[in-house]
């Protein structure tokens, strides 16, 4: 009995042993980078991101946390909960087309670095984060890389839309959890991938409209995604038109209710997926845990052949547990 026992504790001590060898091997430093040719001349690059009076309209973290901007007239700087914290001074400067300062994510340290070059038409900028990690946070690395990544391709978007001379309209304002009943409708199902998705929606939500009968009530059209497969970019989704009532030869399914997270989202289809990406960030972020055995719902408020694209209202919600 005590030779089992032991026997029992020496597999458990190789165990963590190798555990934390294996751990311990990981890379020690996260680098990230994104770049980005923007059609803007190299000084009007140097001059918006030496203003630090305008970081807080392209500061990507900021999105998700207004409340937590910190800013005066010497400095930029930002301290919330859940997105990090930053602060960049009018000692930084601007020096040689760089830009240095210091910032923590996910509560690791960090170093950030903006560099561009250019010439009088278009500018290569490159925002680099360089992390040192923790030995006990070094299995976060990839999904960490990811999450930055993600930042940084958003804050690179904003900052090429405050450059142009008429901004398109770019708004995500963050809710809160709302319950939501079943859902009765009719739809139309869709296996394929993104981009086929795009040309195939109008045509299906335009047949559907066609099916409506006089007495039908019907709600704000939306597309159900039940599975997404982002290696090959495909979804398995249903576009969907509430109705109370289904009338004979319809095809017709249901939604079902509970509790989700509501964002809302002002501005053209095509930033969407910049803006699914930013949103299941911040439900992850703040915390909630997403139910997958529900699908991610995408409601259309605004008809898109009554306004200009940047105007549309969408609304994503998240089923969360």
């Amino acid at each position: 009995m005590v030779t089992f026992i032991a026997t029992i504790i020496i597999v458990i001590l190789a165990l963590i042993a190798f555990s934390l060898g294996l751990l311990l091997s990981l890379p020690k430093e996260l680098r990230v980078t994104q770049s980005q040719v923007l059609q803007h001349p190299q000084k009007r690059i140097a001059e918006m991101v030496s203003n630090l009076n305008l970081w807080h309209k392209w500061n990507p973290w900021l999105l998700h946390d207004p409340e937590s901007n910190r800013s005066n007239e010497s400095e930029h700087s930002w301290n919330s909960q859940f997105f990090g914290k930053g602060r960049i001074d009018a000692k930084n400067g601007v020096q040689n087309n760089k830009l240095h300062f210091s910032a923590e994510f996910k509560g690791i340290q960090s170093k950030v670095e903006i560099d561009w070059d250019g010439n009088d038409s278009t500018t290569e900028i490159t925002w680099r984060i360089h992390s040192a990690l923790p030995w006990y946070r070094r299995w976060q690395q990839f999904r960490l890389q990811h999450l930055l990544k993600q930042d940084l391709q958003l804050g690179l978007f904003l900052l090429d839309n405050l450059l142009e001379e008429s901004p398109e309209i770019f708004r995500i304002e963050f809710g809160n959890r709302v319950e939501r009943s079943e859902a009765l409708g009719i739809s139309q199902h869709f296996f394929g991938s993104f981009d086929e998705l795009s040309d195939y929606a109008s045509e299906a939500f335009e047949k559907l409209f066609g099916e409506l009968k006089e007495q039908q009530q019907a709600s704000a059209p939306l597309t159900a995604y039940h599975k997404v497969d982002l290696t090959s970019m495909t979804t398995e989704c249903e576009l969907f038109i509430p109705v109370n009532d289904v009338a004979e030869g319809q095809i017709s399914s249901r939604l079902p209710g509970g509790t989700y997270y509501r964002i809302d989202y002002f501005g053209a289809y095509r930033h969407l997926e910049l803006v699914w990406n930013q949103s299941i960030q911040h439900l992850l972020s703040i915390g909630l845990r997403i139910d997958r055995s529900r699908p991610y719902l995408e409601e259309y408020l605004t008809n898109p052949q009554e306004g200009a694209e940047d105007t549309m209202h969408t609304v994503l919600y998240l089923p969360i547990k």
